[in-house]
């Protein structure tokens, strides 16, 4: 049973990222797979706060911030 709950848990993850990249392709096609990369990075991150306890506040605080710097990122 945990060999099947890892491969759906992959699965899921996997199918989250090729969304994004997908969203992500169609204003900047040649970011896709940087910035795919930054947000799955940034959402397990924010998994793994949450997980320890970071009150929701905290964890917005860290979007917003990923948030300036995704803009500054795209404005180059």
């Amino acid at each position: 049973m945990t060999g099947v709950l890892n491969q759906a848990a992959c699965a899921l993850h996997i199918a989250a990222e090729n969304i994004i990249r997908d969203d992500i392709a169609r204003q900047y096609p040649q970011d896709a797979v940087r910035l795919t990369d930054f947000m799955s990075t940034l959402m397990s991150g924010l998994f793994a706060k949450a997980r320890a306890g970071d009150s929701l506040e905290c964890l917005g605080k860290t979007v917003r911030l990923a948030g300036l710097a995704l803009r500054q990122i795209l404005a180059r």
